[in-house]
């Protein structure tokens, strides 16, 4: 039986999009059916229960994701305002590493007991300005004040292993979320903290594309009109991205959403104080919480996604990657028909690959072999337990050898042929999974 109570100061809800089949909430998995509407809980995903177990998960709230080792990890911070770093071993999130309140202190878990021993904890280096604000897919973990800790190994098990008396100075003041896509960093504080920038955005070198300043923290705001779209009135929360949006929560209810550029389209929920009677479109409480989330399930494509192609051309074995999307791409290729068109970013031989073709006895078929340089497959980090989107397919030409008169799946998904935009969907949410091992 897992127990769990009522939600404490302005509950946090977080999904992993890589997980659209779970959702954190107050120390909490639930199991979410996006379709149906329904949730239920299935585990209380961490309990403190002595004095050098005493991480909680729900202080100010656990955001989850999954990182780019295929392993999930979570961060919050715990009732007692210390920053902690969890990562997941079956339904349970166990705290790995954590910073006092003040900073001052960090301890790193060293033998995976999830318990402090004096030997685990240690001082600040005066190189550490503080706690950590976020973490990204890499585990590179971003200070609150102009420093990123990269991991100098990450073991066995998922515990990533920093030093943190060598900081990697970066312009970048709050970092709340790194994209995934293009590694472009989303600061975000809300007027409490003194940052120049409250709400914007930065290359990885520190170089801002946008950028809001001005917000007034709950406290000074709390006289102010109702919100209206594009004010930065008590700013609470950094909602993460969703597709072409962005965004935050105010401690009025009211979400401001923004779209990547910048540009606020828009907010969701009403204003309480606005008064009427309690619905669905109402936070009724101070609000410090919120996410707007894709799932995974995609139909677009994002970087990274890879097709290859295997053929024979002028007599030689020939792989071709046809790259979905590439952030910069100059020269696209689209392919139109009546039924639609579909865009690939870069179309490029992979002259580093090896590939060879083995008839068979019966001359009806044959293998194939092929070996791909993984700088050729990035940003994919092959590691035990990573699960991976793939797929397989053959075309199967007429009896001239001229046309694709019919394709075959490893998933065994539907295939058509004779209409090129659909051809070249990649299709990801059909695909199937590849997981590695040792």
């Amino acid at each position: 039986m897992e127990f769990f109570g009522c939600a404490h100061y302005s509950a946090h809800i977080w999904m992993d999009p890589e997980r659209p089949d779970e959702v954190y909430c107050d120390g909490t998995l639930w199991n979410a059916d996006l379709d149906k509407g329904t949730t239920y809980p299935f585990s209380t995903i961490w309990r403190a229960n002595n004095a050098v177990n005493d991480f909680a998960t729900h202080g100010l709230g656990m955001t989850l994701f999954t990182a780019n080792n295929g392993r999930q990890y979570g961060y919050s911070y715990d009732t007692s305002y210390r920053r902690v770093l969890f990562i997941r071993e079956g339904d349970v999130f166990k705290p790995m590493l954590a910073f006092s309140g003040g900073g001052g202190r960090i301890w790193a878990d060293a033998n995976g007991d999830s318990a402090k021993q004096p030997d685990e904890e240690m001082n600040s280096p005066n190189a550490f300005k503080g706690g950590f604000y976020t973490v990204d897919k890499d585990l590179n973990m971003w200070a609150m004040k102009e420093q990123v800790f990269r991991p100098i190994r990450v073991e066995a098990g998922g515990r990533p292993v920093y030093d943190f008396t060598k900081p990697e100075k970066t312009p970048i003041v709050r970092a709340a979320m790194v994209d995934p896509d293009d590694n472009t960093v989303y600061v975000f504080d809300g007027g409490e903290f003194g940052s120049r920038i409250d709400l914007g955005r930065f290359t990885p070198d520190g170089k801002m594309l946008w950028g809001y300043s001005g917000s007034l923290a709950w406290w000074d705001a709390i006289n102010l009109p109702p919100q209206r779209p594009g004010k930065m009135w008590g700013a609470t929360a950094f909602l993460g991205l969703a597709g072409d949006f962005t965004g935050f929560a105010t401690y009025f209810g009211v979400h401001q959403i923004y779209a990547r550029d910048g540009i606020c389209v828009g907010t969701v929920l009403r204003d309480p104080r606005l008064g009427g009677s309690l619905s669905q479109d109402m936070i009724a409480s101070d609000n410090i919480n919120g996410q707007l989330v894709k799932p995974k399930g995609r139909k677009e494509p994002v970087p990274g996604d890879v097709r290859l192609l295997l053929s024979m051309c002028q007599g030689a074995p020939t792989v071709v990657a046809y790259r979905a999307r590439v952030p910069g791409a100059k020269s696209p290729a689209t392919s139109t028909s009546p039924v639609g068109k579909y865009r690939i970013d870069v179309v490029e031989p992979l002259k580093a690959a090896k590939l060879a073709f083995r008839p068979d006895a019966d001359g009806k078929g044959c293998s194939a072999e092929l070996a791909v340089p993984l700088t050729d497959l990035s940003p994919l980090k092959p590691a035990p337990g990573l699960t991976i989107g793939f797929d397989a397919g053959v075309n199967f030409p007429d009896a001239a050898g001229q046309f694709n008169a019919a394709k075959a799946f490893w998933t065994g998904r539907e295939a058509i042929v004779r209409d090129i935009p659909t051809e070249a969907s990649f299709f990801q949410d059909k695909w199937g999974t590849l997981e590695f091992t040792k």
